[in-house]
């Protein structure tokens, strides 16, 4: 796992986290008790993360995805749509690791950002995990856009190029029906005063270390006088 500080201030951190086979972005606030809410998004770059408003008790997750395979999941196709399913159950175990490691209290309701592009998806995903997910409008004042209808010819070149992108990345099988808990051995974020403090001790004791033979060699040359 490869962490980048995006941004950080008094009110919130962002971070890019790079997994193997998935990117995603992380944006903790600065509070002690925060619930999960997985956002979809057609473009994602660190610009329009930033643009993102500031909440308080929210830790957004934001998964770098092929937006054909965000169209593709939306219309119901059955391996993209398993594969956003199983893409979104990876972000929370991961995320919900990486914030109780650093000592945050995770609400165990997940929440999902009500897009409008992706409707039909997050419907049918809040309705598989009736009682776990719920809707969330992170956005409140994001316009709606019309649904977007293909012909059957579309359809099927947008299946093939969907099926090619999920040839090309290998997700978990991870489902919410599993216990949301830790599941990866990577590092989680450290901060830099946590690295300051471990590298702290070690430089001390070559310090003392030190000292001590040059009063050894002090003694030993007084000796032979």
């Amino acid at each position: 796992m490869e962490q980048k500080v995006i941004l950080k201030t008094n009110e919130q951190c962002i971070y890019l986290i790079k997994e193997k086979n998935l990117d995603f972005y992380l944006v903790i606030p600065n509070n002690r008790q925060v619930s999960i809410v997985l956002g979809l998004f057609p473009s994602v770059d660190e610009n329009s993360i930033k643009s993102l408003p500031k909440v308080s008790d929210k830790a957004i997750v934001v998964p770098v995805i092929n937006s054909v395979v965000l169209e593709q999941a939306n219309k119901m196709e059955a391996n993209s749509f398993k594969y956003l399913d199983n893409v979104l159950s990876f972000l929370i175990n991961t995320s919900y690791k990486l914030l109780t490691y650093n000592h945050l209290e995770v609400n165990s309701k997940i929440l999902i950002n009500n897009h409008s592009l992706y409707q039909v998806f997050i419907q049918k995903y809040i309705e598989k995990y009736q009682g776990r997910v719920e809707l969330y409008d992170l956005m409140p004042k994001q316009e709606s856009k019309p649904m977007v209808t293909f012909s059957n010819q579309e359809i099927e070149k947008n299946k093939e190029q969907s099926a090619m992108t999920n040839e090309r990345i290998n997700m978990p099988n991870s489902t919410l029906d599993e216990d949301i808990e830790p599941i990866l051995n990577d590092e989680p974020v450290v901060t830099s005063s946590e690295v300051k403090e471990a590298h702290e001790p070690g430089f001390v004791s070559y310090v003392l270390l030190g000292v001590l033979v040059a009063v050894i060699s002090l003694v030993f040359l007084y000796l032979m006088l």
